[in-house]
């Protein structure tokens, strides 16, 4: 059997990498600060939101088990536990 080169296997031979991860033109910068800054502030405000919805069903879930005795915990204790899994999936 006879080895087969690889081509391209010296430095020399590769293409050069281009480490540019700008993703185009100069003119398209301000575009592309906006759009991060809208990603920035929607993604921080869809974990602050969900931590309060979390919150609001732990209390609420807690609230119908206190109040209703018994029978209340069948439905209160899940939802206090989705909550307090929501809290903990927006703060990790």
């Amino acid at each position: 059997m006879e080895k087969r080169r690889r081509t391209g296997s010296l430095p020399s031979q590769r293409k050069p990498r281009r480490n540019d991860n700008s993703g185009g033109s100069i003119y398209l910068l301000p575009f592309r600060l906006v759009w991060r800054l809208l990603v920035f502030i929607l993604a921080t405000f869809g974990r602050l939101a969900s931590i309060i919805i979390g919150l609001v069903l732990i209390v609420v879930g807690v609230l119908i088990t206190v109040l209703t005795g018994g029978i209340g915990g069948v439905c209160g204790g899940p939802i206090a536990v989705f909550g307090g899994l929501l809290v903990l999936r927006s703060i990790f």
